[in-house]
Order: C-alpha cells, then structure tokens, then sequence
C-alpha cells in the first residue's frame, strides 16, 4: 500500500509544532505536579522536624531546671556520708557505735583528766592526755583514778596504759600519758 501525503510541508510542520506543543505542555504539567509532591512531602517532613527539635528543646529545659533543683537539694546535705555511718553505727550496733563509746569515757573521766587525742576503730580506742592536779589530789592520783574508772567499766575488756610521763606545758609541770583500751564484742 501507498501513502500519498497531500499536505504541504508547511501545514505538516505546523502540526508537528502543534502535537511538540501539546506533548512538552502535558511534560511540563507532570515535572510540575512531580515538583508540587515533593515540596509537599519535604514540607511535611521539615514541619515534623521542627516540632520535634521544639520537643526536644522543651525536654532540655525542663531537665536543665530539674538538675539545677538537684543540685540544690545535694548541696544542702554536706558530710551525708559520715552521717550515714554514725547513724549506721547507732542502729546496727555490730560494734559499739562511736557516740556511746564517747558517752562511756566521758562518765569515767575525772577532774584533772583532759584528752588530747582519741582513736577509734571499733574494737580498740587509744586515748592521749595529760593530768593534772585538783581537788586536792595529785596528778598521780588523778590518773590512778581514771584508770581504775577505766578498769570498772564493763565494756572494757583491757586497760593498758603505755606511758606516763612529765612534761611542761605552759609553765607547769603535768603527767602526759597514752592508754590503749580494747572493748568487749556485744
């Protein structure tokens, strides 16, 4: 079969431009919509973004003013470690809890006696000081007593004085001494 084309070449241009025409407008339409979608879908995605980023902003103050109210509760509590372990000692007694310990020696501490150091571990207590005289009685006396104080009390398994010596202190003649005590197990 023969095809006679009986239009002029400028007619059959014309066409061709006029389908072009439509071909690259129907293009155009789909790359814009195409276009318009993906600016649709990442304008979504930036919206979700940023009120996520706001929430996050949000959480980080509201921690930020929680640290800070933390921080202000920690620092009204100084020395809670040793606080923990005096009251420790006073609830579990495993040993004798340093307060009570304090209590004893000061009962059997007489006049003339005062203590420069003190030592505790929980089983054995080493005391340092110095006697001096009063009431009437020599510092021998005085320390004589506070050793026998020492000795009559219960909790006390051993009393053992390891010196006892003069020394001046402030012009006057003293008895410094050192005593190590061990305690009975409860």
């Amino acid at each position: 079969m023969i095809l006679v084309n009986f239009l002029s070449p400028e007619y059959r241009q014309k066409i061709f431009i006029k389908k072009l025409a439509q071909t690259t407008m129907v293009v155009i339409l789909i790359f814009s919509m195409v276009l318009l979608g993906i600016n649709f879908v990442l304008k979504n995605i930036v919206s979700t973004k940023e009120t996520q980023k706001s929430q996050i902003i949000s959480d980080i103050e509201t921690i930020n003013v929680e640290i800070k109210r933390l921080e202000e509760e920690n620092s009204k509590i100084p020395n809670l470690a040793n606080k923990i372990k005096v009251l420790d000692d006073i609830l579990n007694q495993k040993k004798y809890g340093f307060s009570e310990v304090l209590f004893r020696l000061v009962q059997n501490v007489p006049s003339g006696i005062w203590l420069d150091t003190l030592s505790y571990d929980g089983k054995t207590m080493i005391l340092k000081g110095f006697a001096n005289k009063s009431r009437g009685l020599s510092a021998e006396r005085n320390m004589l007593s506070f050793e026998q104080n020492l000795r009559e009390t219960a909790s006390y398994i051993d009393v053992a004085p390891e010196y006892a010596k003069v020394v001046e202190k402030d012009g006057n003649e003293i008895k410094e001494f050192k005593i190590t005590i061990t305690l009975a197990d409860q």
